[in-house]
This record gives structure tokens, C-alpha cells and sequence, in this order.
């Protein structure tokens, strides 16, 4: 049933759509800042578009973002079939909380106002835009990190936390001998926390969290794309 759902997205409702807007709450291993992400796309005009729209609907972040799994992912068909595409995020943990679903609600109403679909200030407002939406960067392998042994895991910081290079931000318990003192999981990098596991048993190799930079306007947003985007031609 998956696939053919999946089949049904790619086939059918993608071609007639102009704009996607994919909606997630982390999964049930994770939590993410609230925040709708923008990939890096070769295509500047629909790069340009694609920030444009996404800046217009008053998520409390904006992730520039560089995924370690893309191709196979809605994501990749958007792109590539020339779309507008962002991936909201909103919460976390497998539940569904008040204020992320209705920063959830206002993001694709404005959305659908910044499109024309609907009257700005249309229908009930349980949750305005923010004032300016922050603009973060994850770029990398390196602002991934990942648990080093199976365990117990106990997250140590919120999300949104400044962190700094080496700072424990989680502690991995092992479960067959529990006395012994924890595994300490150092921040290889310094930056926010963009997203990390809920603590509970994890896997060797399992995704605890990712780091993002904070971008302090469009200009350096607009640096860092271009400066990736030539990296990735010297290395051709």
C-alpha cells in the first residue's frame, strides 16, 4: 500500500501541483525545532522560488539543508519535476502538541495566502507569523551525530540550544551492566541543536541529533549556497 501511495504522489498529484509542502512532527525517535527546511538546489530560479515562497509563510526557522538521505525521498521527485518544495517540521516524539499544530495550521495558511489561494488574515488565527523567521544551515555530514554504541539514551540539552564543541549532550547507559558510569555523547561541532532523539534504547549508528549554524541574514544564506555549489564544481 506504501508504494502505490507513492506512485499515486509521483504520477498523479505532483504534475498538477506548482507548489508542495510536506509535513512531518520528526517521527517518533526525534524532536525538531519547528521550522520548514529548504534544499539545496542546483537550479538557481528555483532555488530563488522555492526561498521566496518558503520565506512568506512565518515558520520559526528556516534550514537550509544538506540531507544525508535524499534521492528516493518526495523531496527528490518535487525537485526534480521543477517544483516548489519544503519540509515542515513541527514537533516531534510521535505526539501531536497544541502549539506545533497550530504553528503547523498558520504556516500553511500563509502558505495558501502568500499563493493567492486564500484572503490574507483569512479564517482563525490560533497562531501568528514570528517576526522574523531565523534562517539556519546544516551542511554536511559533520552536523550529524550519531550513537556510538547501543544504549539507553538521555538527551542533555533542548532543542534550540546553543551548544558548544565538546559539550556531553547526551548520555548513553548501558543496559546490560547499568552500574557502570554512562557513555558521555560529546557535540563534535559547536552550533544550535536542530534536532535530536527523545532518549529511550537506540542502536550502534542510530541518528541522535543534528547541529545547524545560524545564519544572521539572506545575504549569508545566499554566500553559503553559492560557496557550496562551487566546492561541489571543484571537485568535479
Amino acid at each position: 500500500m506504501t508504494r502505490r501511495i507513492a506512485e499515486f504522489i509521483r504520477t498523479i498529484l505532483l504534475p498538477e501541483a506548482d507548489v508542495a509542502l510536506d509535513l512531518h512532527s520528526g517521527g517518533s525517535p526525534h524532536e525538531v525545532l519547528p521550522s520548514v527546511m529548504l534544499h539545496f538546489i542546483s537550479d538557481r530560479e528555483q532555488f530563488a522560488a522555492t526561498y521566496r515562497t518558503l520565506s512568506g509563510i512565518g515558520a520559526p526557522a528556516l534550514v537550509l539543508i544538506q540531507e544525508l538521505e535524499f534521492q528516493g525521498l518526495l523531496d527528490a521527485e518535487a525537485i526534480a519535476a521543477g517544483k516548489v518544495f519544503g519540509c515542515g517540521e513541527f514537533g516531534g516524539g510521535g505526539a501531536l502538541r497544541p502549539a506545533t499544530g497550530a504553528v503547523a495550521r498558520a504556516c500553511v495558511r500563509n502558505l495558501l495566502s502568500h499563493l493567492g489561494v486564500l484572503t490574507p488574515g483569512a479564517g482563525p488565527q490560533a497562531w501568528g507569523p514570528v517576526k522574523s523567521t531565523m534562517k539556519l544551515l546544516v551542511e554536511g555530514s559533520d552536523y550529524y551525530f550519531f550513537a556510538p554504541q547501543p544504549g539507553f539514551y538521555e538527551p542533555l540539552c533542548e532543542c534550540g540550544a546553543e551548544i558548544s564543541e565538546k559539550q556531553p549532550v547526551g548520555n548513553l547507559y548501558d543496559v546490560e551492566e547499568p552500574w557502570r558510569a554512562p557513555h558521555p555523547v560529546l557535540a563534535g561541532r559547536a552550533g544550535r541543536l536542530y534536532a535530536q532523539h527523545v532518549g529511550g534504547w537506540v542502536e550502534a549508528h542510530s541518528l541522535l541529533g543534528v547541529f545547524a549554524d545560524v545564519l544572521e541574514s539572506e545575504k549569508e544564506l545566499w554566500a553559503r549556497y553559492n560557496s557550496h555549489f562551487a566546492r561541489l564544481a571543484q571537485a568535479e
